[in-house]
C-alpha cells in the first residue's frame, strides 16, 4: 500500500480535489430546485387542467428548464420525465450539498475529493443525491408482523413486504418483493451503495466472520442465520463501529436543535436515532435512521434529513423534528481517492475491536 506521505498520493489527492471542484461549479451552473410543497403534480401542459406525468414530494430535486414557460408555470425534468408545474411550488438555492462546505465547515481535502465510484462527484453527494432519488417512495407501515420471534417486532425491519397484506403504495395489490416498499434502514443501504460502498455485502460478511459481533447472531442462538441482519438499525451501528471503512460517532441522546454535539455532522452522513418518548427508560434503543442533508452551522446538528417514515421517504426538517427522535449518533465513510486509483470496491473486512464499542 502507497504512504501517505508519498507525494505521489499528495499529488493525485490534490487532482482529485480540482476535479470534484470543477464538476461541483458545473452542476452549480445548471438551474436545480426542489419542489415545496406536500405534494405537486408534473403536469403535460402549463394549466390547471393539465394531466398529472408523476406526482412530486417535498426536497425532490427538479432541473429548471424554462423559468416563464408560461404564466406563473416552469417547466422542469425529474429524473427523466419533463412536465410543468407551479414556479411558487420551487425552492430556489436550496440544494445544501451543492454548496458544502459553508464558511462554518473545514472538512479534510480527502473527504471532498472522496469519489469511490469515479463518476466525478464526491460520495457525499452521491449519497445524498441517491436519497433524493427515492423521495416519495411508499414506507412499509406493517410494525405489527412478527418476523422473528412471537411477541418481538425486530427493529429497522417492520415487516417483510410479501407477507403483510398491506398496500402500502396506492396501487390497488397487496405489497409484494418486486415493488419498491422500504423502512428507514433500506434507505441508508441503498444510498451509500450507490456512492460505490458494499455496505449490504459488507454487513452479510461481517455476520458471517464476526457473528460475535450481532447481538442477535450469536453462536448457538435461535436466528444465528438472520436473513434481515443487514436491514436492522441495531446492525448497521454495530457494522459502523467495528468496520475500517467507517467513521462512528456517538452522541450523549441529544434531543434539542440547540445541543451542541460531539462531532459537527456533514451531508451524506447517516444519521441514527431513537424515539424520544422512550429516552430514560429500559424501553429506549436506537431504531431509526436517515441521510444528512445539510447541517446547522451554528451547532454542527443535522438540520434537514432524507428518511422513511409514515407514509414515505421524505424531507425533514429536524430543527422541528427532535422532539419526535433523540440524536444517538452518525457514521461516515472513511474518504478514499477516486474509483480510477484504488482497487475495485469490495466487502470490507472488520479490523477493529471483536466487541461493539
Amino acid at each position: 500500500m502507497r504512504s501517505s506521505t508519498d507525494p505521489r498520493t499528495g499529488r493525485a489527492l490534490a487532482a482529485a480535489l480540482l476535479a470534484a471542484l470543477m464538476a461541483s461549479a458545473k452542476l452549480a451552473a445548471e438551474d436545480w430546485a426542489i419542489v415545496n410543497r406536500p405534494t405537486s403534480p408534473l403536469l403535460d401542459r402549463p394549466s390547471v387542467t393539465g394531466v398529472a406525468r408523476a406526482t412530486l414530494y417535498p426536497g425532490m430535486r427538479v432541473r429548471v428548464v424554462d423559468e416563464r414557460a408560461a404564466p406563473g408555470y416552469a417547466r422542469v425534468v425529474s429524473g427523466e420525465t419533463a412536465g410543468f408545474m407551479r414556479a411558487t411550488e420551487l425552492l430556489r438555492g436550496f440544494l445544501p450539498e451543492d454548496s458544502y462546505p459553508g464558511p462554518a465547515d473545514q472538512p479534510e481535502p480527502a473527504f471532498l475529493a472522496s469519489d469511490r465510484d469515479g463518476d466525478g462527484a464526491p460520495d457525499f453527494r452521491d449519497i445524498v443525491r441517491a436519497a433524493r432519488d427515492m423521495i416519495g417512495l411508499p414506507f412499509d407501515d406493517a410494525s405489527s408482523l412478527n418476523v422473528d420471534r412471537p411477541g418481538r417486532t425486530p427493529d429497522g425491519v417492520h415487516a417483510a413486504w410479501a407477507a403483510d397484506g398491506k398496500d402500502n403504495d396506492g396501487d390497488g395489490e397487496a405489497d409484494n418483493r418486486d415493488e419498491d416498499v422500504l423502512v428507514c434502514i433500506d434507505l441508508v443501504l441503498r444510498a451509500v451503495e450507490r456512492a460505490g460502498f458494499p455496505l449490504t455485502a459488507s454487513i452479510d460478511e461481517t455476520a458471517r466472520s464476526h457473528p460475535e459481533l450481532f447481538r442477535d447472531l450469536q453462536p448457538g442462538r435461535p436466528g444465528s442465520r438472520d436473513p434481515f441482519v443487514s436491514r436492522r438499525v441495531r446492525n448497521v451501528v454495530t457494522f459502523t463501529k467495528n468496520s475500517p471503512d467507517f467513521q462512528y460517532f456517538p452522541e450523549p441522546q441529544i434531543h434539542s436543535p440547540t445541543t451542541f454535539p460531539r462531532e459537527r455532522a456533514r451531508p451524506g452522513d447517516v444519521l441514527f436515532f431513537g424515539l424520544t418518548k422512550d429516552l430514560g427508560t429500559r424501553k429506549f434503543k436506537l431504531q431509526h435512521s436517515g441521510i444528512c442533508v445539510s447541517v446547522d452551522p451554528s451547532t454542527g446538528l443535522p438540520g434537514w434529513m432524507i428518511t422513511a417514515v409514515v407514509p414515505r421517504v421524505q424531507f425533514f426538517d429536524l430543527a422541528r423534528g427532535y422532539e419526535r427522535f433523540t440524536y444517538c449518533g452518525h457514521a461516515r465513510l472513511v474518504p478514499r481517492p477516486p474509483a480510477a486509483s484504488v482497487e475495485p470496491s469490495s466487502p470490507s473486512t472488520v479490523a477493529r475491536a471483536s466487541t461493539p464499542r
